[in-house]
This record gives structure tokens, sequence and C-alpha cells, in this order.
């Protein structure tokens, strides 16, 4: 077999143009089809590994998110467990300053009860006790006595500090009440003269006195003038409600 350089160069020249179809109808294709292949296979790897970061991202969210959750229900049922506690003891503390004050208000009736009790005994006690002295002191009772009590209050009435005098005399008017009170009927006698001009020298003018017979004096005189009183009876001596110890009021 002889070689033949035109047959080789032929078949040179076919194996090349074979060899481009190949590469411009298959080659070429299938290496777009491949390289499509793999880019797609990278942005499907890359859209997997995005979706799996996000997924773990929204699973740490979430369990961030339950932690939070957790921590609010805890101290959500901490928040209302001390609240309870805290209404129980406010609870507790109004009902027993509820029951103190019921005691002490109870307390406090007996107490009130007792004194009121007590202060009846003692009121009824002290007024049979004046009244068996006024019967006593009635019955012991004479002018004379009577004479020597408005002596005192005549006294009294000469000894009144000249500041008392010259306020009376500034306040003391016409219409103004000059009543002397008496135990026995005085009426005309040395002692009334006495206490009449005993109660105009205080006053620096003639006052005429109206003379009242009062038997619950007991013994003894009162004189008014205004709103001035000197008592030197022996009911104005002692205790009880009839006694002439009110504002106001001279003992003689």
């Amino acid at each position: 077999m002889t070689f033949n350089l035109w047959t080789f160069l032929l078949q040179v020249f076919n194996f090349l143009v074979l060899a481009y179809v190949l590469h411009r109808l298959l080659y070429h294709p299938l290496r777009e089809a491949i390289d499509r292949r793999r880019q797609a296979h990278e942005q499907a790897q890359a859209a997997a590994e995005k979706a799996s970061s996000e997924a773990r991202e929204l699973q740490k969210r979430l369990e961030s998110e339950l932690a939070e959750l957790d921590h609010r229900r805890q101290e959500t049922l901490r928040q209302a467990q001390e609240q309870a506690l805290s209404e129980r003891q406010r609870l507790l503390d109004t009902a027993d300053l509820a029951v103190r004050q019921k005691q002490e208000a109870a307390k406090a009736a007996l107490v009130r009860e007792r004194e009121e009790t007590l202060a009846a005994l003692n009121a009824e006690i002290i007024e049979q006790a004046v009244g068996l002295s006024r019967r006593m002191l009635a019955e012991a009772a004479d002018l004379s006595l009577d004479v020597q009590l408005a002596g005192r209050l005549v006294e009294s009435l000469r000894q009144l500090p000249p500041e008392e005098r010259d306020e009376l005399r500034r306040t003391w008017q016409p219409r103004d009440m000059a009543v002397l009170e008496t135990a026995a009927d005085l009426n005309g006698s040395r002692p009334v003269a006495e206490i009449t001009a005993a109660a105009g020298e205080i006053l620096g003018r003639e006052v005429t006195l109206q003379v009242q017979r009062r038997e619950s004096l007991l013994g003894g005189v009162r004189l008014r003038l205004g709103g001035r009183v000197w008592d030197a009876s022996l009911a104005g001596q002692l205790p009880g409600p009839s006694a002439a110890g009110a504002r106001g009021t001279d003992h003689a």
C-alpha cells in the first residue's frame, strides 16, 4: 500500500471539517448546557444556603421570642402572686383593724357606761347630801345668821378693788338689774340699808335695790348688779346644780 499525500491531506481536511462541525453543532451547545446547568446548580445552592441561613435566623428569632414570652409569662405570674399576697395582707390588716376598732369601741362604751353610771350615782348621792344639808341648814338658820352673812357681803363690797369699781361704773346703766335676794324677810332692815349704801358707793350714784325673798338660799343674801353677782348665801356654799357658783359670781 502506497502513501498518498493528497489522500492524507484530504483526510486531515475532512477531520478538521468534522471537528469544526462537531464543535459548532455538538460541543458548543453541550458546553453551554453544562455551563447553564452548573450556573443553575450554583444559584440553587446559593438559594438553598440563603434559605437555610434565613431559616436559622428565623429559628433564632423564634427561640428569642419564645424565651421573651416565657420571661413575660413568669413575670406576669410573679406580679400576680405578689398582688394576691398584697391584697390578702391588706384584707387581713383591714379585718384586724376592724376587730380592734370594734373592741376599742366596746371597751369605750363600757368605760363610758361605767362613768355615766358612777356620775349618776355621784349626782344622786350629792343631791341627797345637798338636800339633807339644806334641810339641816334651814332648820338651824335664824335671822342672826342672815344678818351675819349680809355683813360679810357688805365687807366684800367695800373691799372691791378700784379697777373693778371703775369697770362697774363704766358699764353700769340705769336700766341694769339691781336685785338683792334674801332668805329671810330683811326688807327695810339695817343690813339691806348697808348693802344699798355699799352698792351706791361702788357705782358712784344712788341705787335702789329690788329686795326679793328667796327661801332656796337657805340663809344669807345674794346681790345682783347688772351682770355681776355676789353670793353670801348658804346655798351658794353647797355643791350641786342649785349652787350659786356660776361664771361672774363672787362668794362673799
